[in-house]
């Protein structure tokens, strides 16, 4: 009997990934770490995880502490929030397809468009697209599904990653007969899609096909549906105890594919035993000896995963070696490159790159000439090949020399973490300290997504360990501007500089290039200040007037007030002596009341000068906050003073009453001369 197994069996670039991420959070035991949900639909695996200390959960409430891994199918906005709440450290292996399609989806709605999704409504992936647009979207895996009188004119559509291709295009074929306008995203992954060709191609060369995957796995479940669309008698397993020894009485040629979540021992587990079962007939599947199977196992596989093979048609390459290759052909997933042998090799996309990309196309193209390194040799269907860990390998040099020489690197904020963030420099993934972000408190999270330079603390090149600085870089920054402001600036010169801090006692302004200064709360204002804050809010502009500088102690005292007009330089032009004006009454003394009469102007009325009778004390007459009329009786601007009168006012009032009185006798004719009055009697 011979066996088929597909290319593009086993895990996909997604789960692959998630699997990665895991397996490094789990070489850190300092925290517990959880698992929203299994992270691959098979259950070997996730036994494995669980051993190795991968708590599953199914809701995250009452958590507290801890590390939530997000798995590939993805989560909607409203749980990251919750786990953002709970102030859990959040690793997010979500598939950059899934996200792909939980953005176009909320874009489509964002646009106008009635969002459909075809996929199964009890997915973990569906549940997170359709969380990420607030529910507001028609579910559906089949025509028979959607009514038609539910589309509206325009009308939105995104697949599930693992959706059956032919189910999509028979949903697609109904929404277009029935709406005006259609907007469609195929968002069905390239691996799965790719996938599902080869075992539908495959279903129809072999007498039985075998498909290997978890029960509670989507695609595996559509690989099988497709498979028996051939025609063709179809299983799926979840391993090789699955399968029975009649299934392959009457086979010659068996076909195996697998699910996305399925690793490679186990799909070479289940060949082993289908060769076992079908060269030696009816066996006790619970009595079979693995070591036996392993031996008596001769698997010809027209595509491999990895077995025996007869040819050494490369048998010079060695492990580790470093060679040129040529790329003849680029698809998304893959790139597929020439080093002179027989056939062509491929480079899987997740080996080609450090960088997170989501096709090939992106990193390579046909004719390039690459360097790659070998990182499984042996025979033709065994060499692997690496483009990514030969330019890794090169980066670390790199990174030793950078450590070396303490030269600036570009890094890139990923996520913040606990005790620090993540950095990418180079395409390694890097561990910023806290403290190192910045020179003082820095908020981690404004640098996520930021580029920014960093220096090499620690480096460890055998655990792929890499420790990094901010706060270097920026510290010889600060030294330098520091260095060439104390020989350029100077006393009585302006300057304009960002507020950067608020402290009760005064604001201090960078000036450029994090060189900061003081402006004390007394230098804001000619007018009383109470807080700093009356007048400034961090993240001003503001001009303020250099008053002193001392490089030695690397202090620079600033003004605001000194650079504004005095209340006092308009009080000689807003006031006259003799003049009348309205004031309020501030405060009392013993000798008198002083009167404010503008903002920053008051003047002192003399006990004498409040009443035309004697009193003893002010308050006799006056309340702080009296409105009052007072005449200015001298002003001196050089000493800012003024001298007031309120008792000047009334006698002023009589006065201009009794001469308005003379007035108009004089208007009446009558004399007002005495001598004249005393000689008519």
């Amino acid at each position: 009997m011979e066996i088929k197994v597909a290319r593009s069996a086993g895990f996909c670039f997604g789960v692959k990934r998630a699997l990665e991420m895991v397996d490094k959070a789990l070489e850190v035991n300092d925290s517990p770490i959880y698992s929203l949900g299994p992270l691959i639909h098979n259950p070997a695996v996730v036994q494995d995880l669980e051993a190795r200390g991968l708590q599953q959960i199914e809701q995250i409430d009452g958590i507290s502490r801890g590390r939530l891994v997000i798995r590939s199918h993805g989560v909607g906005p409203q749980i990251m929030q919750q786990a953002v709440a709970q102030h859990l450290e959040i690793i997010d292996a979500t598939c950059p397809f899934v996200k792909n399609v939980q953005e176009l989806a909320v874009m489509l709605k964002k646009e106008g468009y009635q969002l459909i999704i075809v996929g199964e409504r009890e997915h973990a992936e569906v549940k997170g697209v359709l969380d990420s647009v607030g529910g507001q979207a028609l579910v559906i895996e089949h025509p028979s599904q959607l009514d038609p009188k539910c589309l509206t004119a325009k009308v939105g559509l995104v697949s599930q990653t693992t959706q059956d291709i032919q189910s999509l295009n028979r949903v697609i074929t109904t929404i277009v007969s029935h709406t005006k306008e259609c907007r469609i995203f195929n968002t069905i992954c390239l691996a799965t899609l790719q996938r599902q060709q080869e075992a539908s191609r495959l279903s129809r060369e072999v007498d039985l096909m075998i498909v290997v995957g978890g029960k509670n796995s989507a695609n595996t479940r559509h690989l099988a549906a497709i498979c028996r669309e051939s025609g063709t008698v179809t299983y799926q397993v979840e391993s090789a105890a699955d399968l029975q020894a009649d299934w392959f009485s009457q086979a010659k040629l068996v076909g195996v594919t697998a699910g996305a979540s399925t690793p490679d021992d186990q799909i070479l587990s289940v060949v082993e035993k289908i060769n076992f079962l079908g060269g030696n007939g009816v066996v006790d599947q619970n009595n079979v000896n693995q070591n036996e199977v392993a031996e008596q196992t001769s698997v010809k596989t027209e595509e491999s995963i990895g077995y025996d093979w007869p040819e050494d048609r490369f048998g010079e390459l060695r492990q580790g070696q470093i060679i040129e290759a040529k790329v003849v052909l680029v698809r998304d997933d893959a790139a597929f490159v020439d080093i002179g042998g027989k056939s062509d090799l491929t480079i899987t996309l997740d080996e080609l790159t450090t960088e997170p990309v989501l096709s090939a196309k992106e990193v390579v193209k046909a004719g390039d000439i690459i360097k790659v390194m070998v990182i499984k040799a042996g025979d033709e269907e065994k060499i692997k090949l690496s483009k990514r860990l030969y330019e890794l390998e090169k980066v670390w040099v790199d990174l030793e020399e950078a450590l070396a020489k303490q030269t600036p690197l570009e890094g890139t904020g990923m996520e913040v973490v606990k005790g620090g963030m993540s950095v990418r420099v180079k395409g390694v993934r890097a561990f910023m300290p806290a403290s190192q972000s910045g020179l003082g408190p820095t908020n981690l999270s404004e640098l996520v997504g930021k580029s920014f330079p960093v220096t090499v603390l620690e480096l460890d090149r055998a655990k792929h360990r890499l420790l990094v600085s901010r706060r270097a870089l920026l510290q010889a920054e600060k030294e330098k501007a520091e260095a060439e402001f104390y020989n350029t600036a100077k006393e009585g010169e302006r300057k304009t500089g960002k507020v950067t801090r608020i402290t009760d006692f005064g604001a201090f302004i960078d000036l450029g290039g994090g060189v900061e200064g003081l402006l004390h709360i007394s230098e804001m204002s000619w007018l009383r200040v109470k807080s700093p804050r009356e007048i400034l809010n961090e993240g001003d502009s503001v001009e303020v007037l250099i008053t002193k500088i001392n490089p030695e102690a690397k202090r620079i005292s600033l003004s605001l007030k000194q650079i504004q007009p005095h209340p006092w330089d308009l009080a000689s032009k807003n006031f006259v002596e003799g003049g009348i004006y309205q004031g309020t009454v501030v405060k009392l003394e013993s000798f008198g009341a002083f009167v404010n009469l503008a903002p920053g102007v008051d003047g002192l009325v003399h006990i004498s000068q409040i009443a035309d009778r004697r009193i003893n004390k002010p308050d006799e007459v006056l309340n702080v906050g009296d409105q009052v009329q007072v005449k200015v009786l001298k002003l001196d601007t050089a000493n800012r003073k003024i001298s007031l009168s309120i008792k000047q006012v009334e006698a002023d009032k009589d006065d201009e009453a009794v001469s308005n009185f003379i007035k108009g006798q004089d208007s009446a004719g009558v004399s007002q001369n005495l001598g004249e009055i005393l000689k008519s009697e």
